[in-house]
């Protein structure tokens, strides 16, 4: 499937991603690269494309909680650093 279509077909999950990482980060802007990210993993994932309904509401969520705590870990480390 062409990446074109791909990035078509996760336009219309984009709100409940970035939705869950708003949710768990509660930072707008950090909640944006969140979701970003866990679109493009979905995006280059053949997993997303072939699965059923049921299942790609999961991979949404797991991906979106995944990403959102990668970057909430990343965040929390910069700081410590400091």
């Amino acid at each position: 499937m062409e990446i074109m279509k791909r990035c078509a077909i996760l336009k219309n999950r984009e709100n409940d991603c970035y939705s869950i990482c708003v949710y768990l980060l509660q930072c707008e802007n950090l909640a944006c690269e969140a979701a970003k990210n866990a679109l493009y993993n979905l995006i280059i994932s053949d997993k997303y494309f072939v699965s059923n309904p049921n299942e790609k509401n999961d991979l949404i969520r797991k991906e979106s909680m995944k990403s959102a705590l990668q970057l909430k870990k990343k965040s929390i480390e910069t700081v410590a650093t400091m």
